[in-house]
Protein backbone atom coordinates (compact mmCIF):
# COMPACT_ATOMS: atom_id res chain seq x y z
CA UNK A 1 0.00 0.00 0.00
CA UNK A 2 0.90 3.33 -1.21
CA UNK A 3 1.68 5.88 2.51
CA UNK A 4 -0.52 8.37 0.78
CA UNK A 5 -3.27 5.75 0.57
CA UNK A 6 -3.33 5.46 4.71
CA UNK A 7 -6.17 7.74 6.16
CA UNK A 8 -4.78 8.98 9.12
CA UNK A 9 -6.85 10.82 11.87
CA UNK A 10 -5.19 12.96 14.36
CA UNK A 11 -6.19 10.01 17.34
CA UNK A 12 -4.15 7.42 15.53
CA UNK A 13 -1.05 9.80 14.65
CA UNK A 14 -0.52 10.58 18.74
CA UNK A 15 -1.18 7.42 19.81
CA UNK A 16 1.80 6.03 17.40
CA UNK A 17 4.05 8.72 18.48
CA UNK A 18 3.14 8.23 22.40
CA UNK A 19 3.48 4.48 21.72
CA UNK A 20 2.98 1.96 18.32
CA UNK A 21 1.65 -0.83 20.78
CA UNK A 22 -1.08 1.88 21.70
CA UNK A 23 -1.97 2.19 17.79
CA UNK A 24 -2.05 -1.99 17.21
CA UNK A 25 -4.28 -2.22 20.45
CA UNK A 26 -7.06 0.56 19.49
CA UNK A 27 -6.39 0.30 15.81
CA UNK A 28 -5.37 -3.16 14.28
CA UNK A 29 -6.57 -5.32 17.27
CA UNK A 30 -9.44 -3.06 17.69
CA UNK A 31 -9.32 -3.43 21.87
CA UNK A 32 -10.10 -0.13 22.23
CA UNK A 33 -11.04 0.99 26.30
CA UNK A 34 -14.21 2.79 27.57
CA UNK A 35 -14.36 6.75 27.52
CA UNK A 36 -12.77 8.03 31.11
CA UNK A 37 -14.62 10.06 33.09
CA UNK A 38 -12.25 13.20 31.99
CA UNK A 39 -13.08 12.37 28.06
CA UNK A 40 -16.83 12.01 28.65
CA UNK A 41 -16.82 15.52 30.45
CA UNK A 42 -15.10 16.80 26.83
CA UNK A 43 -17.47 14.68 24.98
CA UNK A 44 -20.54 16.79 26.35
CA UNK A 45 -18.31 20.30 26.56
CA UNK A 46 -18.55 19.69 22.39
CA UNK A 47 -21.40 18.88 22.08
CA UNK A 48 -23.16 21.68 24.26
CA UNK A 49 -21.02 24.54 22.27
CA UNK A 50 -22.74 23.11 18.99
CA UNK A 51 -25.80 23.41 20.86
CA UNK A 52 -25.18 26.92 21.70
CA UNK A 53 -24.32 27.91 18.47
CA UNK A 54 -27.25 26.27 16.54
CA UNK A 55 -29.42 28.39 19.40
CA UNK A 56 -27.99 31.49 18.62
CA UNK A 57 -30.46 33.89 16.70
CA UNK A 58 -28.08 36.24 14.66
CA UNK A 59 -30.57 38.94 14.88
CA UNK A 60 -30.99 38.83 18.66
CA UNK A 61 -27.48 39.29 19.10
CA UNK A 62 -27.05 42.35 17.19
CA UNK A 63 -29.43 43.79 19.80
CA UNK A 64 -26.28 43.34 22.53
CA UNK A 65 -24.70 46.71 22.98
CA UNK A 66 -21.76 44.84 24.68
CA UNK A 67 -20.06 41.97 26.61
CA UNK A 68 -22.75 42.13 29.35
CA UNK A 69 -25.76 42.23 27.20
CA UNK A 70 -24.34 39.26 25.14
CA UNK A 71 -23.41 37.34 28.22
CA UNK A 72 -27.26 37.44 29.39
CA UNK A 73 -28.79 36.56 26.34
CA UNK A 74 -26.38 33.38 26.49
CA UNK A 75 -27.85 32.48 30.15
CA UNK A 76 -30.98 33.15 28.91
CA UNK A 77 -30.90 31.10 25.71
CA UNK A 78 -28.75 28.55 26.97
CA UNK A 79 -28.91 26.61 30.49
CA UNK A 80 -26.52 23.87 31.03
CA UNK A 81 -26.04 22.73 34.83
CA UNK A 82 -23.31 19.89 35.32
CA UNK A 83 -21.25 19.88 38.58
CA UNK A 84 -17.90 20.37 36.31
CA UNK A 85 -18.92 20.73 32.62
CA UNK A 86 -21.13 23.56 33.81
CA UNK A 87 -18.40 25.55 35.19
CA UNK A 88 -16.46 25.04 31.74
CA UNK A 89 -19.61 26.20 29.96
CA UNK A 90 -19.57 29.45 31.45
CA UNK A 91 -16.27 29.88 30.95
CA UNK A 92 -17.41 29.68 27.67
CA UNK A 93 -20.38 31.95 27.06
CA UNK A 94 -17.97 34.46 29.05
CA UNK A 95 -15.19 34.17 26.61
CA UNK A 96 -18.11 34.32 23.57
CA UNK A 97 -19.83 37.47 25.29
CA UNK A 98 -16.29 39.19 25.11
CA UNK A 99 -15.25 38.29 21.78
CA UNK A 100 -18.89 39.54 21.16
CA UNK A 101 -18.60 43.43 23.02
CA UNK A 102 -14.87 43.19 21.24
CA UNK A 103 -16.36 43.01 18.03
CA UNK A 104 -18.98 45.39 18.45
CA UNK A 105 -16.82 47.92 18.49
CA UNK A 106 -13.89 46.42 16.18
CA UNK A 107 -15.76 45.39 13.28
CA UNK A 108 -18.31 47.14 10.87
CA UNK A 109 -20.03 43.74 10.26
CA UNK A 110 -19.35 41.97 13.75
CA UNK A 111 -21.47 38.92 13.10
CA UNK A 112 -19.39 37.97 10.07
CA UNK A 113 -16.63 37.44 12.85
CA UNK A 114 -18.44 36.30 15.85
CA UNK A 115 -20.02 33.35 14.27
CA UNK A 116 -17.58 30.58 13.19
CA UNK A 117 -17.44 29.76 9.74
CA UNK A 118 -17.71 25.93 11.02
CA UNK A 119 -17.76 24.08 14.14
CA UNK A 120 -17.37 20.39 15.53
CA UNK A 121 -17.27 19.42 11.87
CA UNK A 122 -16.21 16.13 10.22
CA UNK A 123 -13.48 16.44 7.40
CA UNK A 124 -11.64 13.99 4.74
CA UNK A 125 -9.00 15.61 3.55
CA UNK A 126 -8.91 13.28 0.05
CA UNK A 127 -5.45 15.25 -1.59
CA UNK A 128 -3.24 14.29 1.99
CA UNK A 129 -5.33 11.43 4.00
CA UNK A 130 -6.57 13.04 7.26
CA UNK A 131 -9.45 12.56 8.36
CA UNK A 132 -10.55 15.35 11.06
CA UNK A 133 -12.68 16.38 13.37
CA UNK A 134 -12.57 20.27 13.41
CA UNK A 135 -13.93 21.80 16.98
CA UNK A 136 -13.82 25.10 14.76
CA UNK A 137 -12.96 27.70 12.56
CA UNK A 138 -13.33 31.62 12.72
CA UNK A 139 -13.12 34.50 10.50
CA UNK A 140 -9.95 37.01 10.98
CA UNK A 141 -10.20 40.57 9.58
CA UNK A 142 -7.48 39.74 6.85
CA UNK A 143 -10.12 37.28 4.92
CA UNK A 144 -8.20 34.60 5.95
CA UNK A 145 -9.07 31.53 8.78
CA UNK A 146 -7.63 30.28 12.11
CA UNK A 147 -8.64 26.78 13.33
CA UNK A 148 -9.67 26.98 16.89
CA UNK A 149 -9.54 23.72 19.06
CA UNK A 150 -10.56 23.30 22.69
CA UNK A 151 -8.18 22.08 25.53
CA UNK A 152 -10.36 21.23 29.06
CA UNK A 153 -6.29 20.40 30.47
CA UNK A 154 -4.26 21.81 33.37
CA UNK A 155 -1.40 21.08 31.79
CA UNK A 156 -0.76 21.91 27.98
CA UNK A 157 2.36 20.59 25.64
CA UNK A 158 2.72 24.00 23.31
CA UNK A 159 4.97 21.45 21.38
CA UNK A 160 2.41 18.62 20.98
CA UNK A 161 -0.79 21.07 20.85
CA UNK A 162 1.08 23.20 17.89
CA UNK A 163 1.59 19.50 16.13
CA UNK A 164 -1.84 18.62 16.39
CA UNK A 165 -3.36 22.02 15.40
CA UNK A 166 -0.66 22.19 12.30
CA UNK A 167 -2.23 18.56 11.24
CA UNK A 168 -5.62 19.95 10.75
CA UNK A 169 -5.04 23.08 9.08
CA UNK A 170 -2.39 21.58 6.22
CA UNK A 171 -5.52 19.13 6.16
CA UNK A 172 -8.06 21.81 5.91
CA UNK A 173 -5.94 23.99 3.21
CA UNK A 174 -5.15 20.68 1.09
CA UNK A 175 -8.81 19.70 1.05
CA UNK A 176 -10.23 22.86 -0.99
CA UNK A 177 -13.32 23.44 0.90
CA UNK A 178 -12.44 26.74 1.67
CA UNK A 179 -11.20 29.62 -0.68
CA UNK A 180 -10.00 31.19 2.18
CA UNK A 181 -6.55 29.76 3.67
CA UNK A 182 -6.12 28.86 7.70
CA UNK A 183 -3.00 31.06 8.56
CA UNK A 184 -3.50 30.77 12.32
CA UNK A 185 -3.78 28.35 14.96
CA UNK A 186 -5.05 28.79 18.08
CA UNK A 187 -7.00 27.38 21.27
CA UNK A 188 -9.39 28.17 24.45
CA UNK A 189 -9.12 26.22 27.61
CA UNK A 190 -12.78 26.13 29.23
CA UNK A 191 -11.09 25.14 32.63
CA UNK A 192 -8.28 27.30 32.51
CA UNK A 193 -9.99 30.25 30.50
CA UNK A 194 -7.15 30.97 28.83
CA UNK A 195 -7.05 31.42 25.18
CA UNK A 196 -3.81 31.39 22.37
CA UNK A 197 -3.15 32.17 18.97
CA UNK A 198 -0.06 32.90 16.88
CA UNK A 199 0.50 32.73 13.03
CA UNK A 200 0.87 29.38 11.01
CA UNK A 201 4.95 28.43 10.70
CA UNK A 202 6.15 26.62 7.92
CA UNK A 203 8.81 24.87 9.97
CA UNK A 204 6.23 23.72 12.10
CA UNK A 205 4.23 22.45 9.55
CA UNK A 206 7.10 20.73 7.58
CA UNK A 207 7.65 19.17 11.45
CA UNK A 208 4.42 17.69 11.52
CA UNK A 209 4.69 16.41 7.86
CA UNK A 210 7.81 14.53 8.28
CA UNK A 211 6.54 12.71 11.85
CA UNK A 212 2.92 11.56 10.01
CA UNK A 213 5.58 10.45 7.00
CA UNK A 214 6.93 8.40 9.77
CA UNK A 215 4.07 7.34 11.27
CA UNK A 216 2.43 5.91 8.23
CA UNK A 217 5.53 3.81 7.20
CA UNK A 218 5.42 2.76 10.74
CA UNK A 219 1.99 1.39 10.45
CA UNK A 220 2.89 -0.12 6.74
CA UNK A 221 5.45 -1.75 8.05
CA UNK A 222 2.83 -3.75 10.66
CA UNK A 223 5.47 -3.89 13.35
CA UNK A 224 4.13 -2.23 16.47
CA UNK A 225 7.34 -2.35 18.75
CA UNK A 226 6.02 -1.39 22.70
CA UNK A 227 7.88 1.86 23.68
CA UNK A 228 8.31 1.66 27.72
CA UNK A 229 7.90 4.86 29.49
CA UNK A 230 6.60 6.58 32.57
CA UNK A 231 3.30 6.88 31.25
CA UNK A 232 2.71 3.24 30.51
CA UNK A 233 1.32 3.60 34.65
CA UNK A 234 -1.47 5.51 33.23
CA UNK A 235 -2.56 3.63 30.03
CA UNK A 236 -5.52 1.62 30.15
CA UNK A 237 -3.14 -1.33 27.59
CA UNK A 238 -0.14 -1.48 30.56
CA UNK A 239 -1.58 -5.14 31.57
CA UNK A 240 -1.62 -6.26 28.07
CA UNK A 241 2.62 -5.02 27.89
CA UNK A 242 3.02 -6.64 31.20
CA UNK A 243 1.28 -10.04 29.77
CA UNK A 244 3.56 -10.12 27.51
CA UNK A 245 6.44 -9.53 29.85
CA UNK A 246 7.32 -6.11 27.87
CA UNK A 247 8.21 -4.71 31.39
CA UNK A 248 7.11 -5.95 35.07
CA UNK A 249 4.55 -5.22 37.82
CA UNK A 250 7.49 -2.76 39.21
CA UNK A 251 7.55 -0.28 36.00
CA UNK A 252 3.77 0.00 36.58
CA UNK A 253 3.55 0.34 40.24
Amino acid sequence: MELSQITLRKSQWKQWKMCPAIYNYNWVQNLTSPQGVEQQFGTQFHDSTKVFFDRVVDQELEKCKDAREAFDYFLHTFKFEHPVVGKWFQNFLIFEANRWGYLKVAAKEPLKFWRPVAYEMSLLSKPVGFMMHVDRIDRLSDGNLINIEYKAEKYINMSSLRGELNFYNYGINASGKYTEQVTMIGYYNPLLHRQFSEQLKPRSVQYMLRQVTLCRRGIASGVFTPRPQRFCRYCSHNFRCLARGVFDADFIA
